[in-house]
């Protein structure tokens, strides 16, 4: 075997290295993620050039339009006051005001009802002239009622009702529209109800985003915990081989308590280089438990990477194994043999390339029978077989293990 193949990780290593690898890049693109979304909410920042005011009408009614749509999103009252100080006073509360009346009148009542806060918020800040805000009222009501769009006049009564508690109005009145007087004798019109402001669609989608993001990276490391606590409590201790002839290269042990309701447990097989050859696992049989805690039989499986096959040992219970239809019915499965466990038993599971001695270390019935178990305790000595030769991919298995 060549250095290189020497030194290639194992399949344990390798997996270890995606999962944190998968983690940091998860991580990092978060970070970034967050970077974008955060340049993105705080809007644009001005750089030199022309400034808002300086722009055409056309352009100036975009940039406003911009700012009332950023503030909506990210509810940053100083950067929307910042970017809109270069305007005067009218042109702030038309642009408010359209804006709020357009939302309505497409029935997206909680942006309405954020730019109409924003307004406020402008209005006290700056003291506003209420002369000021009663011109510009009129003004869009009367053109909005010469379009004939009533759900923007209202919009606009509802905008002056906030601002100054009246709604001023204009010379003509859009027909069929009520009109009533309030107590201190200034007419208004009906306003449409206050919603209560909730986050704009796209921060929500952010929230969520993250949330995900969250969920997943603490779903990972819970998985990530459990398979290690599960290998830790597999390997017990150093095991000495006190069998004759050549040690076998790996050992491995697993334990059942009946506490263990998911009872399921594999280790990796390598030589002593690393290379991968196979896993071995052990498993509650599910199709023949009553419940969880009531165990007949287990299912002591090794895979092969020689061959890609799985071979299977139902290890059963007296009871289950006494059940002659039962137990004929396990070992028709492909590659499976049924045995009877007992109290310092053994079985061999052979496999083209590998030979697998397992020893029953202790194992207990629960109290009243011998059908369920109540501990259950294998070691298995793993060894590569004689004159095989091993190829699994790329894989050369070095001269001295195949003697």
């Amino acid at each position: 075997m060549s250095e290189s193949e020497a030194k290639r990780p194992s399949f344990q290593q390798s997996q270890r290295i995606l999962i944190v690898g998968a983690l940091v890049g998860l991580l990092f693109g978060c970070g970034i993620g967050a970077g974008i979304v955060r340049y993105y909410m705080a809007g644009l920042v001005y750089q030199g050039g022309a400034y808002p005011k300086e722009l055409t009408v056309l352009y100036q009614e975009h940039y406003l339009a911009m700012v009332i749509d950023s503030y909506i999103m990210n509810r940053q009252f100083e950067w929307a006051q910042e970017r809109l100080k270069s305007f005067d006073v009218a042109t702030k509360i038309k642009a408010l005001a359209s804006q709020s009346a357009a939302y309505s009148a497409s029935g997206r009542t909680v942006e309405a009802q954020l730019t109409n806060e924003l307004a406020l918020a402008l209005k006290n800040k700056e003291k506003w002239d209420i002369n000021t805000i009663k011109k510009v009222v009129v003004e869009l009501t009367d053109e909005y009622q010469k379009k004939g769009i009533p759900l923007k006049v209202e919009a606009v009564g509802a905008f002056s009702n906030l601002l100054i508690e009246v709604v001023p109005v204009p010379a003509t009145v859009a027909p069929g529209k009520e009109v009533i007087t309030s107590t201190t004798g200034v007419t208004v019109t009906p306003t449409v109800p206050v919603a209560k402001p909730s986050t704009s669609w796209f921060s929500w989608q952010v929230i969520c985003c993250f949330g995900f993001i969250i969920l997943v990276l603490v779903l990972g490391a819970l998985w990530y915990i459990r398979r290690q606590t599960a290998a830790q409590m597999s390997k017990k201790k150093e095991i000495v081989y006190e069998g004759e002839g050549e040690p076998p290269i790996t050992q491995w042990q697993s334990s059942y308590y009946i506490e263990r309701d998911q009872y399921n447990e594999d280790f990796e097989i390598q030589n002593k280089d690393g290379a991968f050859l196979g896993n071995i696992g052990i498993e509650k049989d599910q199709d023949t438990a009553p419940s969880p805690k009531k165990v007949m039989d287990f299912v002591m499986w090794v895979f092969d990477a020689n061959d890609i096959k799985t071979y299977n040992r139902f290890v059963m219970s007296q009871q289950a194994y006494d059940d002659e239809d039962l137990r004929s019915e396990l070992a028709a499965e492909p590659l499976s043999e049924a045995v009877l466990a007992q109290p310092g038993g053994s079985f061999i599971i052979e496999t083209t390339a590998l030979r697998v001695e397992v020893k029953v270390d202790e194992m207990e019935y629960i109290e009243g029978g011998n059908a369920y178990f109540n501990k259950f305790a294998v070691t298995a000595n793993i060894f590569l077989r004689e004159g095989v030769q091993l190829k699994v991919g790329e894989m050369d298995v070095p001269d001295h293990m195949m003697k």
